[in-house]
């Protein structure tokens, strides 16, 4: 009898068991993954055998699985061919997917990112950047998948490391149609298609955010339930309380550069660090609980909509458009000294 099969008794008597550290490369598909080998104990012996492209097999198929999935379906994805798995999920296998099993990291993406990938690669001009990427992560099939479709092959073959330089670039140039750089976002993505080489995007970039106003105020001392600190006493205080690194930004909102927020809730108290980014204007950093804790994504949502209603957003919504900006002020040759 297989050494395995003698565990069997052990692992199924009971309740399913909470998967433990050996899935936690499967993330949040070792829940419905332990599930399974509880209702099938023989998968547990595919599972120590397991290579990197059949766990990414496995997470995308769960990803497209809403329904109750059939009794028999974990044997199912971890033996058959991965062509035979994906007819049964998706009805069909989109091109280069071997490839793109092959390249993806060492833990499952993010489910929604399985349908994404999916997505990108059925369109051949995204697929066509992903058949030439060394890597492909969460941050590279999400920034592909937000870029405007007429750009994903352009603007990846013109920016080295492009899922880091142009991670929120679509949120950026609807900023921009805001503050009337072009007049419809249609408009300013059929501008940016005669764009061929890094610099000249840089200096496109660069050009666009020149020419805005400059911010004429603060924001508002009261922003939902957050209230603004503008005493150094307050802000150093609430520092001390929190043991955090608070007391650091006082210069810096002396200069108006930036202003801190202290989010009044009971159930969710947090710091939000509101800073100005030069010509673009003011935007929401950080929020942080006490001792520089993370919030839940559900507060976190809620206090980034609360600022966006009076138009401060998040600065992922400018982050591709600094990372450009960026280069180009850094590729500009220095002043002659007056």
């Amino acid at each position: 009898m297989n050494h395995v099969d003698t565990l069997v008794p052990a692992v199924t008597a009971g309740p399913p068991r909470p998967p433990g550290f050996l899935l936690a490369p499967f993330g949040w598909a070792a829940e419905p993954l332990a599930a399974m080998v509880h209702a099938e104990p023989r998968l547990l012996a595919d599972l120590f055998a397991i290579s990197r492209p059949r766990m990414h097999l496995i997470a995308l198929a769960l990803a497209h699985l809403d329904t109750q999935m059939p009794p028999d379906i974990g044997l199912f994805l971890a033996r058959r061919s991965s062509r035979k798995v994906l007819d049964r999920v998706l009805g069909h296998a989109p091109a280069g997917i071997e490839r793109a099993l092959h390249r993806l990291p060492v833990a499952v993406l993010n489910r929604q990112n399985y349908r994404r990938l999916v997505n990108l690669l059925d369109d051949p001009e995204s697929a066509k950047v992903l058949h030439h990427a060394a890597k492909i992560s969460d941050s590279t099939v999400r920034v592909l998948f937000e870029m405007p479709g007429p750009l994903r092959r352009p603007l990846t073959a013109a920016v080295p490391g492009w899922s880091d330089q142009l991670d929120g670039l679509a949120d950026g140039l609807r900023f921009l149609v805001s503050r009337g750089v072009a007049p419809s976002f249609d408009a300013i993505v059929a501008d940016l298609l005669s764009v061929t080489q890094y610099g000249q995007l840089a200096a496109k970039f660069g050009d666009w955010v020149d020419g805005l106003p400059l911010p004429e105020s603060m924001p508002p001392p009261i922003v939902g339930p957050a209230r603004r600190l503008d005493r150094s006493g307050d802000v150093c205080g609430l520092a001390k309380r929190w043991k955090n690194c608070l007391a650091d930004y006082v210069p810096a909102i002396d200069a108006g550069e930036c202003t801190v927020y202290f989010w009044e809730n009971t159930e969710m108290p947090a710091v939000c660090l509101v800073r100005r980014h030069g010509r673009l204007g003011w935007f929401l950093d950080e929020t942080k609980g006490p001792r520089n804790a993370d919030l839940e994504p559900g507060p976190l949502e809620t206090v980034a909509a609360t600022f966006a209603e009076i138009g401060i957003q998040t600065s992922r919504t400018i982050s591709g458009i600094e990372n450009l900006t960026f280069c180009r002020a850094w590729q500009r040759p220095r002043s002659t000294p007056c």
